[in-house]
């Protein structure tokens, strides 16, 4: 069978043309022929990430970044697409595709960190995205505590400078001549107390010599009578254990007691209350005892002025007569008996 021109014309450029497809895909790393499984993520920026970037487990790359576009019309969110082209990596489905920057000039690249579920997840799934510091906010990050520290350090430095400005005006340089003066007159009245200390030493060494050689004898004395001061020690030991186990506390307890009536007993005499109080503040026991030794010594005077009133004797056996007493001698006898 003979073909035309035609026919071999058409297939020649159908074949460049699939040529030309496979080569341009390739190129941008897609191989037509193998198999690939699609995924998705999700992020606010993707910080230069591109098309055709590899994506990595591990730092081995399974596959490349597929497609990247707006999830809306607002630019708030950006879809990539992530073609998976090695068969024998499994994506779970708590997996994470990370951004990070694979060398210093800033290429960007997608390492897969896997999770820990054991569910594997279904080609299309659209699993969590993450984005790694670039550089340049590492570096920030580094930099940033570094330069609010020196800028801290540039202010603590302007203000010594202030303040030594301020110190070595005139004035202040004048006050810090007069401190001086003053440190120098201190150090001389320091050096001299300290002469005098050292002639007072010398002056009275041999009073020191002898308080030290005093104070040697008495530490000599306390050693040697050691034993002696232990037994008082003891003996002291046994006095208190015998007042502690002596009845010392209910007899202070009794005297206690005896002292609280001794006094309510003298505050009552101090009021006049009972027999002493009244014998102490009321004075007419006293004037009656007067008045009953008055008359009883105006009795007595009168008996012996006139006994025959009183005792009369009969000698011969006569008739004894009546002795007649006055009134005021019955009065006086009768008030000396109710007395």
């Amino acid at each position: 069978m003979k073909l035309s021109t035609e026919f071999k014309i058409g297939i020649t450029v159908i074949v460049a043309i699939g040529l030309a497809y496979w080569g341009i895909n390739f190129m941008q790393g897609n191989d037509i022929f193998k198999k690939e499984r699609s995924y998705y993520a999700i992020y606010t920026k993707v910080n230069g990430l591109v098309v055709s970037n590899p994506v990595s487990v591990n730092g081995f790359s399974v596959g490349l970044v597929k497609d990247i576009k707006f999830l809306d019309s607002r630019g708030d969110q950006i879809i990539v697409e992530f073609a998976i082209k090695n068969k024998n990596i499994q994506i779970y489905e708590d997996s994470k595709f990370k951004i990070f920057s694979s060398d210093l000039l800033g290429s960007k690249g997608v390492d897969i960190i896997m999770g820990e579920s054991t569910v594997i997840a279904q080609i299309g799934d659209t699993l969590e995205g993450d984005i790694e510091q670039d550089l340049a906010e590492a570096v920030n990050a580094q930099i940033a505590p570094l330069k609010n520290k020196a800028e801290e350090l540039l202010s603590k430095v302007t203000d010594a400078v202030v303040t030594v400005e301020s110190i070595f005006d005139n004035e202040a340089k004048e006050n810090l001549s007069a401190s001086f003066d003053k440190i120098r007159e201190s150090f001389v009245s320091f050096s001299n107390t300290a002469k005098n200390i050292d002639a007072l030493v010398a002056l009275e060494k041999p009073k020191i010599d002898s308080i030290f050689s005093d104070f040697q004898l008495i530490v000599e004395n306390i050693r040697k009578n050691g034993d002696n001061i232990d037994t008082f020690f003891s003996n002291m030991a046994d006095i208190s254990d015998s007042l502690q186990q002596s009845n010392l506390n209910e007899a202070i307890r009794n005297a206690a007691v005896s002292l609280d009536k001794l006094s309510e007993m003298i505050d009552n005499v101090n009021e006049g209350n009972g027999t002493i109080g009244k014998l102490m503040y009321n004075d007419s026991l006293y004037n009656s005892l007067v008045s009953t030794s008055t008359q009883l010594d105006s009795l007595f005077n009168d008996m012996q002025a006139h006994p025959k009133r009183y005792i009369h004797f009969s000698v011969f056996g006569k008739k004894d007569k009546q002795v007649k007493l006055s009134k005021k001698d019955v009065e006086t006898i009768r008030q000396s008996l109710k007395d």
